[in-house]
């Protein structure tokens, strides 16, 4: 409906006139019969910020489809539960997710101010719904970060009181030019977010890193559902910097139903390459976000340019070196379709050190299709619980699996299908195959896979390693890779069913029809052997005169893998720094090594003394368990047979004074 019909076809218009240095708006309000809700009209060339401030919650702003609108715009805060509409037009007309071109459909959002966003929240904002809406620069030469800015990233939000919330950006087209340098499509630091149906493209910058939507310093929960995601960096990220806010993780994240792109035009050497070297990194990244589902997506190009080319990127990391409590935990991948030079690398730790045991845990990567041209999964690096089932990959270059790095247990992958590529299944240093497995995912289940062209000699048990997949798939020239029904791997998964991606449920999933899924069980890995740390012996005995005691620690059980182990001391009657010194350490045994020493130097003073002593204590040990005994007690014997009158000895750190005492 345009302006002019609406206007037609109001009852009862209140056309009240706002004078401003710029122009004279009129805003028609036509009040409901049920409610107090009213619809604001905004004319083209009217002033939608007056009609943003002017609006109450329930209120419905229209904007003339087509029309354009001088920003920038901020959603301020009002009290009220109930949402604020800001809409073209014409919004109705458009179903499913918007494409540009139905431009002619949308209200157009525009702004030139340097730096400043074409919409951004003030603190503590709520309750909008933005609809229909193109959202640019006037020009590719003006000059922006953000284009849409939804709480801040910055110190100026430190407190989850003024995040903004229940946000919906529905039908929205979010775009830079093709020349220009844009950092995010969304900037999203708030709390109850949906962005969905939307259209955000044109993100890219010259060595800098740019988003469609990134996330570092909102709780969530998020909902960014049936949108198509373009931008030269990361297509989406959560994490990248350090929340401003301390504990915070954005979680209940769900991705379904999007398309991530990077057009081959950004791609050097490409015959379609536009000319301009954006900087390239990868699809989808996490450092930092917990419980996310990403499901029904595809995603479609990535290359090595700034990153060697891995499509998907999971890892926790401290980014700056404040975010201690970063994780990226409880992940579910699943129903994905994935075309990019490489596949999947997770790292379970990166960047500055993170708290004890916020390692990257508990990820599910289930029923994906991965064409890929090089390697298909990279990682491990201390990551913990992973579940790897009904996948199905093609890669041709490098290793099939590369693992490295410290180890990742429980590690769990059954039911997929792919190629050998490269050395296989390779872990860093060690051979491929059951070796790779043993020496970086110790007590793995690996069962009913179907890998094509590995030696059945190098590789567990109970699965499958054919020559080819010929005659395998239904079709595969033709991408139908459903299990031939005449495949003696028909239903000889370990849950009964088709080894490899079940397509129905892909597409299913990828088409928003997706029924619930049914829970995948998961295999009880077979532990592997433990192992101990500790001291030799509880006590230890050194004269005062012998300058140092070698203390050593002991490893007994399982010795197939590196472990560490700190160590450190207490006074009881032995003064640190006056009868004995030794500063905390760790100590590292590597695979096969059983023991490890250390050195207490001892102080040999004139002083005669009882027999003192001090204690020893190990802790935070890795890959291993503390043995008994954990702590140890060391006496020094001393060796003097006078003691000098009137000395006393000082402990370290103490000042001694002298007071004089003046006598009339």
């Amino acid at each position: 409906m345009s302006i002019s019909q609406l206007c037609a076809a109001a009852q009862d218009c209140v056309l009240p006139k706002i004078i401003n240095a710029f122009t004279t708006v009129s805003i028609l309000l036509i009040l409901t019969a049920t409610s107090f809700a009213a619809t604001l009209v905004v004319p083209a060339g009217g002033d939608l910020q007056t009609a943003i401030n002017t609006a109450v919650p329930g209120d419905t702003i229209v904007l003339e489809a087509g029309a354009t609108y001088r920003g920038p715009f901020t959603l301020p805060a009002k009290s009220g539960n109930s949402f604020i509409t800001i809409q073209s037009s014409r919004a109705a007309e458009i179903t499913g997710r918007v494409t540009p071109s139905q431009s002619n459909l949308l209200a157009r959002l525009r702004s030139n101010s340097p730096a400043q966003p074409i919409i951004k929240t003030d603190p503590g904002a709520h309750h909008y719904n933005l609809i229909g809406l193109e959202l640019s620069t006037f020009t590719a030469s003006d000059f922006i970060y953000d284009l849409v800015r939804l709480g801040n990233g910055d110190s100026s939000q430190t407190d989850l009181s003024i995040i903004p919330h229940h946000l919906i950006l529905d039908r929205l087209w979010v775009h830079g030019f093709a020349t220009q340098e844009v950092q995010r499509g969304i900037s999203l630091n708030s709390a109850e977010t949906s962005i969905i149906n939307s259209y955000i493209s044109e993100i890219h910058a010259l060595a800098t890193d740019t988003q469609a939507i990134c996330g570092w310093n909102g709780p969530g929960p998020y909902h960014i559902i049936n949108n198509y995601l373009e931008a030269a960096g990361e297509n989406v990220m959560f994490g990248g910097a350090d929340p401003a806010i301390v504990d915070l993780v954005p979680s209940n994240i769900e991705i379904r139903r999007n398309h991530f792109f990077k057009p081959l035009r950004w791609k050097i050497g490409d015959p379609s390459y536009a000319g301009i070297p954006w900087t390239i990194k990868n699809l989808f990244e996490t450092k930092n976000a917990r419980n996310l589902i990403i499901d029904g997506n595809i995603f479609e190009n990535n290359w090595t340019q700034a990153q060697v080319g891995f499509a998907i990127l999971l890892k926790t990391a401290n980014q700056d070196g404040s975010c201690y409590w970063c994780v990226s935990e409880n992940i579910t991948f699943s129903n994905n379709t994935i075309t990019a030079e490489k596949g999947i690398n997770i790292l379970g730790r990166d960047g500055y050190p993170t708290r004890s045991g916020v390692d990257q845990n508990h990820l599910r990567i289930i029923n994906n299709l991965w064409q890929v041209d090089a390697i298909w999964f990279q990682g491990g690096d201390g990551t913990r619980d992973i579940i790897i089932d009904h996948n199905t990959f093609f890669s041709k270059l490098g290793n099939t699996m590369t693992l490295y790095g410290r180890l990742m247990t429980p590690f769990v992958m059954t039911n997929t299908v792919g190629v050998r590529a490269g050395y296989g299944i390779k872990g860093d240093g060690t051979g491929e195959g059951t070796a790779a497995l043993d020496a970086f995912a110790p007590g793995w289940v690996f069962q009913r896979n179907i890998i094509a062209g590995a030696s059945a000699s190098s590789y567990p048990a109970n699965n499958f390693y054919p020559a080819t997949l010929d005659g395998v798939f239904v079709d595969a020239a033709s991408g139908n890779y459903r299990i031939n029904s005449s495949s003696s791997y028909k239903n000889a998964g370990t849950d009964g069913k088709d080894p490899g991606c079940d397509i129905d449920a892909l597409l299913a999933a990828q088409s928003g029809s997706a029924p619930t899924p049914t829970p995948i069980p998961t295999p009880t890995p077979t532990p592997a052997p433990d192992s101990f740390i500790q001291f030799s012996a509880a006590t230890y005995s050194v004269n005062e005169d012998a300058g140092s005691i070698t203390i050593t620690l002991t490893r007994t059980g399982s010795t197939t893998q590196s472990a560490s182990v700190s160590y450190s001391s207490s006074d009881v009657s032995a003064v640190s720094g006056s009868d004995y010194d030794v500063a905390p350490g760790t100590l590292t045994f590597s695979p096969g090594e059983s023991t490890r020493t250390f050195s207490v130097s001892i102080t040999n003073d004139t002083l005669v003394e009882s027999t003192e002593t001090f204690n020893l204590m190990l802790s935070n040990v890795s890959n291993a368990k503390l043995g008994t005994p954990a702590s140890a007690v060391v006496s020094i014997v001393d060796n003097d047979k006078t003691s000098p009158r009137g000395r006393n000895k000082t402990p370290r750190g103490v000042v001694t004074t002298t007071r004089r005492i003046l006598r009339d």
